[in-house]
């Protein structure tokens, strides 16, 4: 049986591409875990989730987001 966070990945994955969400909220910088509670959901409910995240879509400062089933985590781009 298909879960559906494994029916969303499935849907996300087209024509052997894997599509991340992308998300333009504001932020601060570096985002804190309620801000990105706020726009995501909980953590715990998105294990596995993993996001593009532009802050205010500015294209200034933009993080790659993760869930560990506990709690966000984020890594900052640079932009090139």
């Amino acid at each position: 049986m298909i879960t559906s966070t494994q029916e969303e990945a499935l849907q996300n994955h087209i024509n052997g591409r894997f599509l991340l969400l992308l998300n333009t909220d504001n932020l601060s910088t570096p985002p804190t875990q309620v801000q990105l509670t706020s726009a995501l959901g909980n953590a715990a409910d998105s294990p596995g989730q993993i996001v593009i995240y532009d802050d205010s879509g500015s294209n200034t400062n933009t993080y790659l987001i993760a869930s560990n089933g506990q709690s966000w985590q984020f890594l900052a781009m640079t932009k090139a």
